[in-house]
C-alpha cells in the first residue's frame, strides 16, 4: 500500500496507526512503567478514548474549504442585497486575518508540543518514509524524521492558500468594479457576475490543489511548522513506531 493511504497521530504516550480510511486503528503506547500497551479497534472509538472531537477535526481538515465558502456565501448575498462591492472587498480581508491569526496560533501550540510527543513524532515519521521495511533501529534512524504528508504541513498551506483567495477575490471585485463603470456591464450584469464567479473560484480550486501537490510531492512549504514537532526518538519509541506499523497494516490485510 502507498505511503499516502497511511494515517498516523503521535500522543505524548504513543501513536495510533491506521489503514483503511482510518476505520480501524491500532493505539501503541507505554505506561508509567514503560510497559507496552495495544489497543486495536475502531477508528472513532480510540479517538472516544483521547477525547478528539470528529467535528473539529474535519473542520480542521477542510478549513480552506469553509474559508472559500464563507466568501463564496458573502458574494451571492452581497450581490442579492445590492451591498458595494467595498464592502465584501473589506469583509473577505477581515475574515483572512482572523484566519491567519487562528492559523498563528495553531503554530505557536505546535511549537510548545511536549518533548515525548515531539520523539514519537518523528518515530512516526522516520517508519513511514521507511515504508515499513526497515527492521533493525540503525538503519530506521537514517530516514528522516519530516515527512510531505504530515498534517502540521496544513497549517503553512493554509496561510498560502488564504493568500491566494484573497488576492483572487478581491481582485474579482476590482474587475467587477470596473466594470461596474461600464454601461453595457449593467445591461449583462448577471452573465459577467457567472463569468467571473466561475473564473475565480474555479482559479481558487486550481491553485488550492497545486498548493497541496507541491507540499506532497516536493515538500514545499512543509519543514516551516514541521521541524517545531520532531525531536530524535530514542531506540524504545522507535521500536514502539515499528511494532505498531507492523500490526496496522496486519489489521488493514485482514480487510482487503
Amino acid at each position: 500500500m502507498k505511503k499516502l493511504d497511511f494515517y498516523a497521530l503521535s500522543k505524548e504516550d504513543g501513536i495510533i496507526f491506521s489503514y483503511d480510511e482510518r476505520k480501524k486503528a491500532v493505539y501503541v503506547r507505554r505506561d508509567e512503567n514503560n510497559n507496552l500497551l495495544i489497543q486495536k479497534g475502531k477508528a472513532e472509538d480510540i479517538n472516544k478514548l483521547l477525547n478528539r472531537n470528529s467535528l473539529l477535526e474535519f473542520f480542521e481538515d477542510n478549513i480552506r474549504l469553509f474559508y472559500i465558502g464563507i466568501i463564496l456565501i458573502l458574494d451571492i448575498a452581497f450581490e442579492l442585497l445590492k451591498v458595494p462591492l467595498t464592502h465584501l472587498m473589506f469583509i473577505n480581508i477581515l475574515i483572512f486575518m482572523t484566519l491567519i491569526i487562528y492559523t498563528i496560533l495553531q503554530i505557536v501550540e505546535a511549537k510548545m508540543t511536549p518533548q515525548n510527543e515531539k520523539q514519537y513524532h518523528a518515530a512516526e515519521h522516520k517508519v513511514i518514509n521507511s515504508l515499513g521495511i526497515v527492521k533493525d533501529i540503525k538503519t530506521l534512524r537514517k530516514f528522516s524524521s519530516l515527512s510531505n504528508t504530515c498534517g502540521q504541513n496544513a497549517k503553512c498551506i493554509n496561510i498560502v492558500c488564504y493568500i491566494t483567495t484573497v488576492i483572487i477575490c478581491n481582485s474579482k471585485c476590482t474587475i467587477e468594479l470596473i466594470l461596474n463603470q461600464i454601461k453595457m456591464y449593467e445591461n449583462s450584469r448577471l452573465v459577467y457576475k457567472i463569468f467571473l464567479f466561475i473564473i475565480s473560484y474555479g482559479f481558487i480550486i486550481i491553485v488550492d490543489n497545486k498548493i497541496n501537490e507541491l507540499s506532497k510531492e516536493k515538500g514545499i512549504f512543509n519543514n516551516m511548522v514541521q521541524k517545531c514537532t520532531v525531536a530524535e526518538p530514542t531506540d524504545e519509541q522507535l521500536e514502539l513506531a515499528m511494532k505498531g506499523y507492523k500490526l496496522a497494516r496486519e489489521l488493514d490485510k485482514k480487510t482487503e
